[in-house]
């Protein structure tokens, strides 16, 4: 990934290039969600932390630059951010790039 926020950074995408959560079909929903649900896992354990940012920005008011829905998961530790929001301006400034 191009300038991941922390190391482990990635996204994940549905296979239909939807706008928006919203717009998911039932099965697109449910195939999403454990595809996050297993990524998350997985990355929290090879990042040794218990913790991770989970995030969907759903339109531009929320901070969506991107016409595609994307899923962040972050693996986060303790102490990563001085302040543990200060990791929304960092997903805004990403999906700018």
């Amino acid at each position: 990934m191009h300038n991941p926020i922390r190391e482990g950074h990635i996204l994940v995408c549905p296979k239909s290039q939807k706008a928006r959560y919203r717009d998911l079909e039932t099965e697109e929903l449910f195939e999403l969600s454990l595809a996050v649900q297993f990524l998350t896992k997985f990355l929290q354990k090879e990042h040794g932390t218990d913790s991770a940012t989970v995030s969907i920005q759903e339109g531009s008011g929320a901070g969506q630059t991107i016409n595609h829905l994307h899923v962040h998961i972050i693996p986060r530790k303790p102490g990563d951010f001085k302040n543990n929001d200060d990791i929304y301006p960092l997903l805004e400034a990403f999906d700018d790039e």
